[in-house]
C-alpha cells in the first residue's frame, strides 16, 4: 500500500527501521525462569546479518543458541536487532527510538503471563550498545507501563 508506514507498539517505524528492528526468540525452553536479551554493537559496514554475526564464530556456531542453553537450560534467549549502521550519525532522538523499540518489543514478548512480566532479565551488550540498554533500564524503572 503506497504511503503506508507501520505503527508498532506506539513507535512509528520509518525507512530502514521497518526491516531492521526486531526482537527474535532464539531459544525458548518449556520451563522459562529467566530471559536473556543480546544487543549487538555498531554496524559500520551495514551488513544485513550483523545482529546474528556479532554472536557467531567463524565455524558458524552462535554461542547464544549453540552453547549458552547448555549452561542455562531454563533461560529464554532473545536477540534484539536494530539499524545500527546509522548509529554513528544518529541524534539523541534516534537512540530514543531504539530504546523505545527494545522496551515495547520486550513488553510484547513478556505479556503472556504475570510470571513472564516479573521474571529476571539479563542483558548482554556488545560494544557501545550498552548505552541503549542503560537508557532502556532507566526508562523502564521510571515508566510503569514497562
Amino acid at each position: 500500500m503506497p504511503g503506508f508506514v507501520p505503527f508498532e507498539f506506539g513507535i512509528l517505524l520509518t525507512g530502514a527501521n521497518m526491516v531492521k528492528n526486531f526482537l527474535k526468540v532464539l531459544v525458548d525452553p518449556p520451563e522459562v525462569e529467566l530471559d536473556i536479551v543480546a544487543v549487538h554493537g555498531l554496524n559500520p559496514s551495514n551488513k544485513e546479518d550483523h545482529a546474528e554475526a556479532t554472536w557467531t564464530a567463524s565455524n558458524n556456531k552462535m554461542w547464544l543458541k549453540d552453547f549458552l542453553p547448555t549452561q542455562l537450560p531454563t533461560a529464554r534467549i532473545l536477540l534484539f536487532g536494530y539499524n545500527a549502521d546509522v548509529a554513528f550519525e544518529t541524534s539523541v532522538a534516534g537512540v530514543e527510538e531504539y530504546v523505545e523499540s527494545l522496551l515495547n518489543r520486550l513488553r510484547g514478548k513478556r505479556r503472556v503471563s504475570r510470571t513472564a512480566m516479573t521474571r529476571p532479565i539479563i542483558f548482554i551488550c556488545h560494544s557501545l550498545e550498552g548505552i541503549i540498554t542503560k537508557k532502556a533500564l532507566t526508562i523502564s524503572k521510571l515508566d510503569p507501563k514497562y
